[in-house]
């Protein structure tokens, strides 16, 4: 959680009260190596910050995974294409770091 507070404080400051309210809305999750963030035809969700560890987007076509984009630590991921159509266009799998982890504040609920 210290992660995502520091790169918050670089944009603003925020209370004791404002953090305690961000806080209740976010969720804190750990994936391990290899795991998929979100399986092939899911809808995107939520915005994840990478903690520790890293990820990549990226899409099938015709049997080959085209990359989209990769995330390292103290970065958002998300898909917004998919997050705000509710559409399953990409999908989110850890890279090649282990381990992977990405534990601090998750699922900013729509």
């Amino acid at each position: 959680m210290e992660n995502f507070k520091c790169f918050v404080n670089t944009t603003t400051t925020l209370s004791e009260q404002s953090w305690a309210v961000l806080l209740d809305c976010l969720t804190e999750m750990e994936f391990k190596k290899g795991q998929k963030v979100l399986e092939e035809g899911e809808v995107c969700r939520a915005i994840y910050f990478i903690n520790k560890g890293l990820c990549r987007s990226y899409y099938n076509l015709d049997g080959k995974e085209i990359n989209t984009a990769f995330y390292f630590e103290n970065e958002f991921a998300t898909n917004l294409k998919s997050l705000k159509t509710e559409s399953d266009k990409r999908l989110f799998d850890p890279c090649h770091r282990a381990p992977f982890r990405r534990r601090g504040p998750l699922c900013l609920d729509r």
